[in-house]
């Protein structure tokens, strides 16, 4: 019973948790070990277009607090240079990510696709 309880407090708070953390996205590369590491980055903070100096081989992709953002092949955000990604590796395949952590990225070899940039967009404000 209490265990349902904290479930349903946990699923009914996650808008609001959600709204009160910073924007932010992170990305994960599979290292030589084939393990998850975390991607350093520059911008990880800043809405609308970012790109990488250079472009890493990424496997996952976790955002927070935007409203979508979309990951590309090149540096620009230029449009026909997407990247296809899927919740947990299943499911549609989707551009434009919503928020959460397991949005795994198609394409490339298994240990992930060289992302040249990416664009978030915040929600509006009300």
């Amino acid at each position: 019973m209490f265990a349902r309880f904290l479930f349903l407090t946990v699923l009914l708070c996650q808008p609001v948790i959600a709204e009160a953390m910073d924007p932010s996205v992170r990305f994960y590369e599979i290292n030589k070990r084939e393990q998850q590491d975390r991607i350093s980055i520059r911008g990880r903070n800043d809405p609308g277009c970012n790109a990488f100096l250079k472009k890493p081989k990424t496997y996952r992709f976790n955002q927070v607090a935007y409203q979508y953002c979309t990951l590309y092949t090149e540096r620009g955000c230029n449009e026909g240079d997407e990247i296809i990604a899927r919740w947990s590796g299943v499911g549609p395949e989707l551009t434009e990510l919503t928020q959460g952590g397991r949005w795994i990225l198609q394409g490339g070899t298994e240990r992930g696709i060289n992302v040249g940039s990416w664009n978030c967009e915040l929600p509006p404000s009300e």
